[in-house]
């Protein structure tokens, strides 16, 4: 073969185009807002009293209750992981951030954005225990606000 013939495997690198930085930039992105809420919510199991009591205003007089946020991602945290734990799916709320994690993780590692096994059993974790939850203990307790199931599971277990 002559030497103009020859392939060689040690190709120069490929640029990366705007495209792919767009898509990394934006994976990124995704994978942040996932760990920020995973945080958000964890940090909410251990403080929704102070958390709920400073979002709503609630027994402000109360000398007991502290009256500033205890959640390690602040007020916007406290927010977002009310509306996921407290007013959505209660203690299994966890699995929507940790659902977004793994999406912001694979769009960074140029893997293709496939509901493969670990997203769709993530949210089938979250149906069904929110559901679960939400049947075997209804309101009781007041936990989160709602009850362990959360407002969805608690109202899905009624009807059912």
């Amino acid at each position: 073969m002559p030497v103009s013939e020859k392939k060689t495997t040690d190709q120069a690198p490929k640029n990366r185009s705007g495209r792919d930085n767009a898509r990394w930039i934006f994976g990124l992105v995704v994978l942040l807002v996932g760990v920020f809420a995973t945080l958000a919510v964890i940090s909410y199991y251990f403080n929704w009293k102070n958390d709920y009591s400073v979002l709503y205003n609630v027994e402000q007089d109360d000398p007991r209750v502290e009256k500033e946020i205890g959640n390690i991602c602040g007020y916007g945290g406290a927010w977002i992981a009310d509306r996921l734990a407290g007013r959505s799916f209660g203690l299994f709320g966890i699995f929507i951030p940790v659902i977004l994690t793994l999406i912001g993780l694979r769009i960074i590692r140029r893997r293709p954005l496939l509901f493969n096994h670990s997203v769709l059993s993530g949210l089938l974790l979250l149906i069904l225990g929110s559901l679960t939850m939400g049947l075997a203990f209804g309101p009781k307790w007041g936990i989160f606000g709602s009850g362990l199931g959360g407002a969805y599971g608690i109202a899905v277990a009624e009807k059912l």
